[in-house]
C-alpha cells in the first residue's frame, strides 16, 4: 500500500529489508527479525505471514506483539 502511495506520487523508492518489528506499550521495541529482498525470490513479509511469525491482532489489542515492517530507500533529489 505504502509503495504504491508513494509511486503515484512520482517518489521512487527501493524497498531494501522486510522483518518482524516487535512492539512493546504501543511502540516499535526492536526488529526481531530482517531479511534482505534482493537475498531472497520470495517476499520476506509473505515468508513471515505464512510462517505464523507474526501477532498483528495481539499488537492491536494489548499494545504487544510482532508486526510486519519494511525499510525502504528513498534518494535524495538534489
Amino acid at each position: 500500500m505504502v509503495n504504491g502511495i508513494l509511486l503515484r506520487n512520482g517518489v521512487p523508492m527501493d524497498s531494501r529489508f522486510g522483518g518482524i518489528l516487535q512492539v512493546k506499550d504501543g511502540k516499535p521495541l526492536r526488529f526481531r527479525r530482517i531479511d534482505h529482498y534482493s537475498g531472497s525470490s520470495l517476499d520476506p513479509s509473505e515468508v513471515f505471514i505464512r510462517g505464523r511469525m507474526t501477532s498483528v491482532r495481539q499488537a492491536a489489542d494489548q499494545g504487544e506483539g510482532k508486526i510486519l515492517a519494511n525499510f525502504r530507500e528513498i534518494p535524495v533529489r538534489r
